[in-house]
C-alpha cells in the first residue's frame, strides 16, 4: 500500500490543474480515504478514493519502474505525480 503522507503533497498540486476539479485553489488537506491494487504486476494500478478539503474524487494511479519512461510520459511530465520507491 501507498502512505498516504506520501502522495498528499503530490495529489494537492495535481488536483488544481484538473478540470473536474471543484475547488479554485490548491486543497489545504488530501488524505487517501481508500485505495485498492487493481493490478500488481508491473505497470500496476491502484484505485484511490481521496478526500480534498472534504470532497472525494476517485484517482486511477498507474504505478511504474522510475527507470521506464513510457512514451505516452514523453512531453506530459506534469502528470508524473510523484517518484518512491517500493517493492
Amino acid at each position: 500500500m501507498i502512505a498516504s503522507g506520501a502522495l498528499g503533497p503530490s495529489l494537492a498540486g495535481f488536483l488544481p490543474r484538473q478540470r473536474w476539479y471543484e475547488g479554485t485553489s490548491e486543497p489545504r488537506t488530501v488524505t487517501v480515504v481508500r485505495q485498492r491494487v487493481l493490478r500488481r504486476e508491473w505497470p500496476a494500478l491502484v484505485d484511490l478514493i481521496v478526500d480534498a478539503d472534504g470532497a472525494e474524487y476517485q484517482l486511477l494511479l498507474g504505478l511504474r519502474p522510475p527507470t521506464e519512461r513510457p512514451d505516452l510520459l514523453r512531453g506530459h511530465d506534469d502528470q508524473v505525480l510523484y517518484e518512491l520507491s517500493t517493492d
